[in-house]
């Protein structure tokens, strides 16, 4: 466990995994656990179907692996999948920014936590931080398992 200011404090985790076109590319999806105590607390899912969108510019290898390896997973959710094509995909970050803000107003010291979070997780916090709510502190698993 981390460092807590007394014993009486809650460790509050929001771990949490972007897919994006590209390891540069536009976010379509995120998910995450909310964990109090390592306790799983809420879960969250929101995406875009890139393949639905009507885009002016797509990453077309992106696209490829993301319609091989995460859509079809995606596709199977049953809730907060946005796939009408209507919205874009600055949707999936305002999704994430609104999560974050309820869960840094209940818990102010939560942390988020992401594994390997360079490139996409950080370029996708870069877009929610535009939306209001400060993105830190940010853990990375992959860091903290050397």
């Amino acid at each position: 466990m981390f460092y807590a200011e007394s014993k009486t404090d809650p460790q509050v985790y929001l771990v949490f995994d972007v897919e994006s076109l590209g390891l540069y590319g536009s976010a379509y999806a995120w998910a995450g656990t909310l964990l109090v105590n390592g306790e799983e607390v809420r879960t969250y899912r929101c995406a875009v179907d890139p393949a639905r969108m009507r885009l002016n510019s797509v990453d077309e290898s992106g696209l490829a692996w993301a319609e091989q390896h995460s859509l079809p997973h995606i596709r199977k959710w049953d809730s907060d999948l946005v796939s009408d094509g209507k919205l874009g995909f600055g949707e999936v970050a305002r999704h994430f920014n609104y999560h974050w803000s309820l869960v840094v107003r209940e818990f102010p010291e939560a942390y988020l936590v992401a594994d390997c979070c360079f490139p996409v997780e950080t370029n996708f916090l870069s877009q929610a931080v535009r939306n209001g709510t400060p993105v830190y502190p940010l853990l990375d698993v992959s860091t903290l398992l050397l």
